[in-house]
């Protein structure tokens, strides 16, 4: 396939984060800046990579998301190679991404095009091994959503990725502390005894937790994620769809999310991320934190 060698002029090596690799070199006014040759996308060969959830409605976003993306550059996806998984952000043992690296490792790919750099990896040190891999083999990653939107083997929007890989590395630390060792709850009544809200559920000692996969093993995926429900009843409120549109998507029926929609105490849940009863509240707190990333990453 493609032979970067070969595509550029080559100088004395560039060392980037104790990484030697070969650039080609645009001079400025004062001899000082040092570029590469990037490959076209109608040139290179284009890499797009998926990692599933078990959210419906997710895994449908992120393919459209990257559809539309390549439409708005006169590509399919069929002018791609596709690597498509269902996996933890946090593993290593992706069959996937690990053929997606042996084809950067080969020279093979000069483009990758991902929904959100999650998608990628939730662990820290995988994030930046990748981001590593790619500047060495002058890879472009596009990110189709997200604070940044893509990240060039020269380094340009470095240094926000390794912030945004660092807060999803925090993010899954905090679930998986919150998941194994739980709050402090004294009082057994502080338990979810009923039937859990639309978009959650309970975990193995009974408390209400927002129904996401980050919680592992209490994730049902027999029942709608907190973010399924949440999306739909923005749309619904904004009045871009309607019940009988969204529950067609969803596990739960029409008459559920109209419940929901026209009480607002209900509502605001979903659109306030608050709660008058403390336990739901509670079970809120990981979804605001969780917004307020996003918001602070939003700001760089």
């Amino acid at each position: 396939m493609s032979d970067k060698v070969q595509r550029c002029t080559i100088v004395p090596l560039f060392i980037r984060g104790g990484i030697p690799y070969n650039v080609t070199e645009k001079m400025t006014q004062n001899n000082s800046k040092i570029d590469y040759e990037p490959v076209p996308l109608d040139e290179g060969n284009i890499a797009v990579y998926i990692r599933r959830s078990t959210f419906k409605q997710e895994n449908e976003h992120q393919v459209q998301a990257i559809k539309d993306w390549l439409n708005k550059e006169n590509l399919h996806l069929k002018n791609t190679e596709i690597y498509s998984e269902t996996a933890s952000g946090a593993s290593r043992s992706r069959e996937e991404l690990n053929r997606l690296i042996d084809d950067i490792e080969s020279n093979d790919i000069d483009h990758v095009v991902i929904w959100e750099l999650s998608r990628i990896a939730r662990e820290g040190q995988l994030a930046q091994e990748f981001f590593n891999l790619c500047e060495t083999h002058f890879v472009h990653i596009h990110v189709t959503s997200g604070s940044i939107r893509e990240i060039k083997p020269d380094g340009s929007n470095r240094f926000v990725a390794d912030i945004l890989a660092a807060v999803y590395a925090e993010e899954r630390r905090t679930l998986i502390r919150r998941t194994k060792y739980g709050r402090d709850r004294a009082r057994n009544q502080d338990k979810w005894t009923t039937k859990p809200p639309l978009g959650f559920t309970t975990d193995s000692d009974g408390y209400l937790i927002p129904n996401i996969e980050a919680f592992g093993d209490d994730f049902n995926e027999d029942k709608d994620s907190y973010w399924d429900i949440q999306h739909a009843l923005e749309r619904i409120e904004s009045g871009d769809s309607s019940y009988n549109a969204e529950a067609k998507e969803l596990h739960t029926v029409r008459q559920s999310l109209s419940r929901v929609h026209q009480n607002s105490q209900h509502l605001q849940r979903y659109i306030e991320l608050e709660a008058d009863d403390d336990r739901v509240d509670d079970a809120l707190e990981i979804i605001r934190e969780h917004k307020n990333s996003e918001e602070e990453l939003n700001v760089l």
